[in-house]
């Protein structure tokens, strides 16, 4: 009698590690940024952007967001694949939002000339180029503490803990 053939199955399980790799290297790279400005020294207009680079104040925002990643797998969201249309529009329409608020925000201060109390200029913003990599670290050092660490914890904390899994159309 002849061997039949058999047919070989593999089934692969895909899982998103708690520490993705787009957040270990968000994370990465607002390292280098800290390091950067502590390796050249700057003057802030406003004499407390400097303790943003401070230690205390980087695991404030990096350790929020750890946990909050761990709260994210928790909640079983789903994820968005970033080659999709959505993702996509999502950034698109991010930067439209960010780049019309940068240009209500210069027109504003040089409409107005107005100075801010703490600065010790009257412009209040790190000028050119050391702007970029300045509120690049700002922006993600916000994320992380505010988004990925502080509300999805406390979306974790209500969903999860709270309301032990239910409600969830209704309440998020």
């Amino acid at each position: 009698m002849p061997e039949e053939p058999t047919a070989r199955v593999s089934i692969t399980v895909s899982r998103e590690r708690p520490l993705s790799a787009a957040f270990l290297a968000a994370a990465a790279l607002m390292l280098a940024l800290k390091f950067l400005f502590d390796l050249q020294p700057h003057d802030f207009p406003l004499r407390d952007q400097a303790s943003a680079f401070a230690w205390p104040a980087v695991l404030m925002a990096l350790g929020p967001a750890v946990a909050g990643r761990f709260a994210e797998r928790s909640l079983g969201w789903p994820q968005i694949p970033a080659a999709s249309t959505m993702a996509r529009a999502g950034f698109l329409y991010a930067g439209i939002a960010g780049a019309v608020y940068g240009a209500i925000t210069i027109a504003q201060f040089a409409l107005t000339q107005g100075g801010h109390p703490l600065a010790t200029s009257g412009w209040v913003h790190v000028p050119l180029p050391w702007s970029v990599p300045f509120y690049t670290y700002g922006t993600l050092f916000l994320e992380f503490m505010l988004r990925l660490g502080f509300l999805t914890i406390l979306t974790w904390g209500l969903y999860v803990v709270l309301l032990r899994r239910r409600l969830p159309n209704t309440i998020f």
